[in-house]
């Protein structure tokens, strides 16, 4: 069980994209997004997460 005031840190979120999907870009208010070609992913990272 966890506490209600938990805080998850260096939370790395990969997000599935279609293969023929070319330089997608991408625009956050938390965290940073980046594209990974070789994954056919975005790879999201954030810093702390409540």
């Amino acid at each position: 069980q966890f506490k209600s005031r938990s805080t998850a840190n260096n939370v790395s979120i990969l997000v599935p994209v279609p293969s023929d999907a070319d330089s997608p870009k991408f625009k956050t208010t938390t965290g940073q997004a980046k594209w990974v070609p070789e994954k056919s992913a975005v790879e999201w990272n954030i810093k702390s997460f409540p």
